[in-house]
């Protein structure tokens, strides 16, 4: 009798490790687990380099000049420097050549609520200077550029009105403790403070995306009617709430999608958070991609093939 309840408590002992265990590997908020040799997402991208991207929509022309931002000229320490220039239009320019007249950049973090400025450089044609938000002690996120005058040496400054350039600075470090946290246990899974099952790619991309915003909770999973939940539904949820997505668009701060796919690995989807891209890469990073709970920084071609099903939600502008 003793031999047959041992029997029966090793049995249940057995049965509990078992159901414990799927609670951790297979979420019902979002099962996001990858096959390991998924050749959908490209190898492991391993170093360690931070990237950035300028959106200039080809330039912010005012009357009294022309900016721009380009992001493909210098790179430094292994990771992007942004080059910004400020022309003066005609009319202007023997003014702002002048000896006397200074131009500046005034960078404000989105949802910050702080600014920094940035001396131009005066050149011939133009001012101009460098913007290296990594050793300069810049953290992740968007950046409004504004360009200003002074007409005497640190004096009153005027807007130039150009005012709609934007830089986006992106990482692919794992911050994931500092971005999500413990809230609360429901049957048996752990969410965080955004109702996203921790641990999984869903939590960690509303992370980043709250990172990219400058907010802690802006972007959550109740913040779309129906809400987000699994990542599946993210795309047609978030492009019904305005924002845009394409497939031959791939962005530094967007989010990459994969639909749900049979009844494997792929049932529920996947989503990434996109901190880089060159005419050739895209680069990556997400949580649980082998149904571990790790994180993984990775790669993909940016060509039409590669992409196939997987489409870039445009998250830059909150």
């Amino acid at each position: 009798m003793k031999e047959f309840k041992l029997f029966i408590l090793s049995c249940f002992a057995i049965i509990c490790v078992a159901l414990f265990g799927s609670v951790f590997t297979s979420c019902s908020n979002d099962d996001d687990l990858f096959l390991a040799d998924d050749s959908q997402t490209g190898q492991v991208f391993s170093h360690s380099a931070d990237s950035l991207k300028s959106m200039t929509r080809g330039g912010s022309t005012s009357t009294i000049g022309t900016s721009n931002l380009n992001n493909d000229v210098l790179v430094i320490d292994n990771h992007d420097v942004c080059y910004i220039t400020f022309t003066p239009s005609p009319s202007y320019s023997a003014m702002l050549t002048n000896a006397n007249i200074d131009v500046y950049v005034k960078l404000t973090k989105a949802g910050a609520g702080w600014s920094s400025w940035i001396t131009m450089t005066k050149g011939s044609l133009n001012f101009s200077c460098y913007f290296d938000p990594y050793n300069s002690g810049y953290s992740a996120g968007r950046y409004i550029v504004s360009f200003y005058f002074s007409t005497t040496p640190g004096g009153t400054k005027y807007s130039t009105g150009n005012n709609s350039e934007n830089i986006i600075v992106t990482s692919n470090s794992d911050n994931y403790s500092s971005l999500c946290w413990y809230h609360q246990t429901i049957d048996g899974v752990n969410y965080d403070q955004r109702g996203f099952a921790m641990l999984n790619c869903t939590s960690w991309v509303a992370g980043k995306i709250n990172e990219l915003w400058g907010t802690s909770s802006d972007f959550y999973n109740s913040m779309t009617s129906p809400a987000l939940r699994n990542a599946k539904f993210w795309k047609d949820r978030l492009v019904a709430a305005g924002y845009s997505a394409d497939q031959t668009n791939p962005q530094a701060g967007d989010i990459i999608w994969w639909p749900a796919s049979g009844n494997g690995s792929l049932k529920n989807g996947h989503v990434g958070y996109v901190y880089k891209v060159t005419s050739s890469t895209i680069y990556y990073t997400d949580y649980n991609h082998t149904g571990n709970g790790e994180f993984g920084a990775r790669t993909l071609n940016n060509n039409s093939s590669s992409i196939g099903t997987k489409w870039f939600i445009h998250m830059q502008i909150q």
